[in-house]
């Protein structure tokens, strides 16, 4: 593994397990592993072994294109397991790493690939101009290409929040609406039979910080708000504080 490479994949790591500590701090939990490929490596050196020197065959699999791919799978509470889709698959976000050094292409790209609960959060469908219901396209947003790893991560703080909101918080607490596209929900509370108020709840993930807060919809002022840092020991759970936070 060239130089390059390795520290795009240690970088990425070192984010994700920054995130998993906070999400376990929170009650939460989320898993990601990380697995190297190095066929085609092995396939170029192979290749020129016999036809030329081992200082060649050397060359030719350090010059090769570098892959490793992570999978992350999306968190998820001890008492809310989160949906399988039918290929094992609902729950994994996967990115793919390259690293090519050759003289033609020189550099690292990422590709991220969304499950599908994540594509249907994101890209929910879309009302055409005779009021019918169209499906976006799965393949047209279901991998998108990052060539900076800071972007990347990025997104992936804002996928695992629109996460939180839809899959973790929306199968806990009853009657509250996903935003699509947004780690929030909402809600219409009422209070002693008079016309009720609309009540959102938001997440956000950043460079390994959650955040959980509420207001009033109508209202730019925040009602309450709570973080997880890596410092969050002994501190209220995730899930102690949606359920204050979701009360009317």
């Amino acid at each position: 593994m060239n130089l390059q490479h390795f520290t795009a994949t240690t970088h990425l790591w070192a984010h994700l397990k920054t995130t998993q500590q906070v999400l376990k701090l929170a009650g939460m939990s989320m898993g990601f592993s990380f697995s190297h490929t190095s066929t085609e490596s092995l396939n170029a050196a192979t290749a020129i072994v016999g036809k030329s020197t081992l200082v060649d065959a050397l060359v030719a699999a350090l010059g090769a294109t570098q892959h490793t791919t992570a999978s992350l799978v999306l968190p998820s509470t001890a008492d809310i397991a989160p949906a399988k889709e039918k290929d094992g698959q609902g729950t994994v976000l996967r990115v793919d790493i390259r690293t090519c050094i050759s003289d033609r292409t020189y550099g690292t790209d990422y590709v991220l690939s969304l499950p599908p609960s994540l594509q249907q959060a994101m890209f929910p469908p879309v009302t055409d101009a005779m009021g019918q219901m169209q499906s976006q396209s799965s393949k047209t947003h279901s991998t998108f290409s990052f060539t900076n790893l800071e972007d990347l991560t990025g997104y992936i703080d804002t996928l695992l929040s629109v996460s939180l909101a839809h899959d973790v918080i929306g199968k806990s607490v009853e009657g509250w609406e996903p935003h699509s596209q947004m780690p929030e929900l909402s809600k219409i509370m009422t209070d002693g039979g008079k016309r009720g108020r609309r009540k959102k709840v938001g997440v956000q993930i950043s460079n390994g910080e959650i955040e959980l807060w509420w207001a009033w919809l109508t209202e730019a002022r925040r009602g309450a708000e709570q973080f997880w840092t890596e410092k969050s020991e002994g501190g209220p759970s995730f899930m102690d504080v949606v359920a204050l936070y979701t009360q009317p």
